[in-house]
C-alpha cells in the first residue's frame, strides 16, 4: 500500500485535453502578436507626429534665424573678408553671441523624437518578423 510520492501525485492529476496545450499556445501568439502590433502602431503614430512638429518648428526656427543678427554677422564673412581676418576673435566671439542655439534646440528636439520613434518602430516590426518563424511544440 505505500505509494511514492510521485505515483500520488500522477494519480491526483486531472487529464487535460490534448488540444488543450495547443489551444493555450495559440492564444499566447495571438496576444503577442496583437501586443507587437499595437506598439508598432504607436511607435508609427509617435514618428509621423514627431515629423508634423518638425515642420512646424523649421518655419519658427527660419523666422527667428532671419530676425536675429546671426546673418547679418556671417554676411561679414563674404562682403568684407580683410576685416574679419583682422578682427577675427571679435568676429567669432559676435558669432558664437548671437548665434540662436534655442532655436536650434527647438529645430533638433522633434528630429531626435523621430529618430526614437523609429527606431523603436524597426525593433517591434523585427520582433514581429521573428515571431512569425517561431513554432512551439505542444509534445511532453
Amino acid at each position: 500500500m505505500s505509494q511514492t510520492p510521485q505515483a500520488i501525485l500522477d494519480t491526483l492529476r486531472p487529464e487535460l485535453p490534448p488540444e488543450l496545450a495547443g489551444r493555450i499556445v495559440a492564444a499566447v501568439e495571438r496576444e503577442a502578436h496583437r501586443q507587437i502590433q499595437f506598439r508598432t502602431r504607436v511607435a508609427t503614430g509617435c514618428a509621423f507626429f514627431s515629423l508634423a512638429i518638425f515642420s512646424v518648428s523649421s518655419f519658427i526656427v527660419g523666422r527667428s534665424f532671419l530676425a536675429s543678427d546671426f546673418w547679418q554677422i556671417l554676411s561679414l564673412l563674404l562682403s568684407d573678408f580683410v576685416a574679419v581676418l583682422s578682427y577675427s576673435e571679435d568676429f567669432f566671439l559676435s558669432l558664437a553671441e548671437t548665434f540662436p542655439a534655442a532655436s536650434i534646440l527647438f529645430l533638433l528636439a522633434p528630429l531626435f523624437l523621430t529618430a526614437v520613434s523609429f527606431a523603436y518602430r524597426s525593433r517591434y516590426l523585427n520582433l514581429s518578423m521573428q515571431r512569425g518563424s517561431f513554432q512551439f511544440s505542444t509534445s511532453r
